[in-house]
């Protein structure tokens, strides 16, 4: 809408590699969305006007690690099977560890 990202599901990828898949609003991350760091750790949190907001979760890009956010800072670490419940239950991804 008016050259800027708007809807309920949205990918951008950045040149240093990291991608939000998510909702948007005027061009903002605004709504449910995981970030996906170039390194492999994926975050998925609520966003609001470009900035997570309330609790969420990241998981390491082994996926041996999870750990409880809070307005996108890291508070604790979690069970990487309560993460995952979590991921789909609120925030609607799958963030089952991938088997190579």
């Amino acid at each position: 809408v008016d050259d800027k990202f708007h809807g309920d599901q949205g990918t951008y990828h950045w040149s240093d590699g990291d991608e939000f898949i998510g909702e948007w609003n005027d061009g903002e991350r605004h709504g449910k969305g995981a970030f996906r760091n170039a390194d492999g750790s994926v975050e998925f949190s609520a966003y609001e006007n470009g900035q997570a907001k309330g609790e969420g979760l990241r998981l390491s890009a082994d996926c041996m690690t999870a750990h409880k956010l809070l307005d996108g800072e890291k508070k604790s670490e979690m069970v990487i099977g309560e993460a995952v419940t979590l991921a789909k239950e609120k925030f609607g991804f799958d963030a089952r560890p991938r088997r190579k």
